[in-house]
């Protein structure tokens, strides 16, 4: 959890979407009617999911939610804040994330979302890896359900990349290997993440990185979500995620290899001014060549560095 980012993190992922399948060949335009029907959850998406909030008489501190002392509001949203906390037990720094659940639109989508929230306590529960963000608690309030979940101080990677500021191509390295541990200990537990992507990957001050925010995986034996229903951000999607809406580990490590690809080259794969540009060439397009420039500060020639690894039909 980033105490001094600008904005905070473990955000409520935005409700499902149900996409048409988007064959091999389908246009920008054909999909753009597919965009304006589902303004509602792109429009969340495409926003940040929360934004640093002062405190003051608009924004009263809790003294307390559950057992944990807060300290101060590290973000709020539309859906819920996130408080850096104290756990009097024990004395330990906790970042606690509340859902408001007044902000759902329906009885349906509370309950969806509830189910959600309480699968990302019980997957977290699986999971014991110094690369992936602790869950401890699970709990009510006067507020709504809360998460007390490990706080990292540190920056989120998209915030990193965005900056522009160097960073050596070794510590590049260790946080995509640090990334890729990550999900290979989910992986081997049954778990797909369905939404790798630098905003879900907090850095350290030493340089580790963290993976976080559960909250739209899936358990392999288990299927919360149907068939045809998408989650996850566009950008980092792999193809059979917006088409069909079922993936697998393959599907994360798709979104990895985007992750990475940015990360090294500054620039996405697959770029687009809208939406609908950007799930065409996903699907349809091979990821962008990558100037020289771009690559400076790598030791690969970026050409041809991603042509193998972006298989359509895993």
């Amino acid at each position: 959890m980033n105490e001094g980012g600008p904005r905070g993190r473990c955000a409520p992922s935005p409700s499902p979407l149900v996409l048409p399948h988007m064959v091999s060949g389908q246009s920008p335009a054909t999909m753009s009617g597919f965009i304006k029907r589902n303004r509602s959850y792109f429009g969340t998406i495409s926003k940040p999911a929360f934004q640093v909030t002062m405190d003051g008489p608009e924004n009263p501190l809790p003294s307390a939610i559950g057992r944990y002392e807060i300290k101060r509001l590290l973000g709020s949203g539309a859906m819920g804040s996130v408080y850096l906390a104290e756990d009097p037990r024990i004395k330990r720094k906790v970042a606690v994330k509340v859902v408001k659940m007044d902000a759902m639109r329906s009885d349906a989508d509370r309950q969806e979302y509830m189910l959600r929230f309480q699968r990302e306590a019980e997957i977290s529960g699986l999971l014991n890896h110094p690369g992936i963000v602790a869950i401890y608690d699970v709990g009510e309030s006067a507020l709504g359900p809360f998460l007390a979940m490990e706080f990292v101080p540190g920056e989120p990677l998209d915030h990193i990349i965005k900056s522009g500021s160097p960073l050596p191509i070794m510590d590049k390295l260790k946080i995509a290997a640090g990334v890729a541990e990550a999900l290979d200990h989910a992986h081997a537990a049954g778990i797909v993440h369905r939404d790798v992507k630098p905003g879900n990957v907090m850095v350290t001050a030493d340089g580790r990185p963290k993976l976080m925010d559960f909250g739209i995986a899936k358990r392999e034996d288990a299927s919360l979500t149907q068939t045809g229903t998408f989650l996850g951000t566009p950008s980092y999607a792999s193809p059979e995620q917006i088409r069909e809406g079922t993936v697998d580990g393959r599907s994360d490590q798709f979104s990895f290899a985007v992750l990475v690809f940015e990360m090294l080259s500054g620039v996405s794969p697959f770029p687009g001014n809208s939406i609908n540009t950007i799930l065409y060439r996903i699907v349809n397009e091979p990821p962008s060549k990558c100037s020289p420039r771009s690559w400076a500060s790598c030791l690969v020639d970026g050409s041809g560095f991603f042509s193998a690894p972006w298989p359509r039909n895993p």
